[in-house]
């Protein structure tokens, strides 16, 4: 887990990193600004929810399920990508925000197997 929390650090700061770009108006490509922080989205919100999970359950080995992941990104995708632009003028429907989503959660997904699961023999289905 010492190796995943490298990482949770390095994608929090990169995270960071990119708000502080954003907000300061400097020159930066368009598609760093636009789905950098997509991307990122899944696999922090992923990592947090699954640590959540871990201390309520006192339990250190769990890993979140394939299911438990997708649900995970269609509801993230319908969240911010349906409902939020209907309702705010400041969020903006993009098909790409989805895709970019789900590559995220394919990263967590591949980074739970090989960095956080690998010693893990229970995965929370529910």
């Amino acid at each position: 887990m010492k190796k995943a929390k490298t990482y949770i650090v390095i994608a929090s700061a990169l995270y960071l990193l990119q708000l502080v770009l954003k907000f300061s108006k400097t020159t930066v490509p368009s598609w760093y600004i636009s789905y950098f922080s997509d991307f990122l989205c899944m696999p922090l919100l992923l990592f947090y929810a699954l640590w959540f999970l871990r201390k309520i359950k006192k339990y250190s080995a769990l890993i979140l399920s394939w299911k438990m992941i997708f649900f995970a990104w269609i509801y993230v995708s319908i969240v911010f990508e349906l409902l939020l632009p209907k309702f705010a003028h400041k969020f903006t429907a993009d098909i790409f925000d989805v895709l970019v989503y789900g590559l995220g959660g394919l990263l967590y997904f591949v980074f739970q197997k090989q960095v956080i699961g690998s010693n893990s023999s229970i995965t929370v289905t529910r």
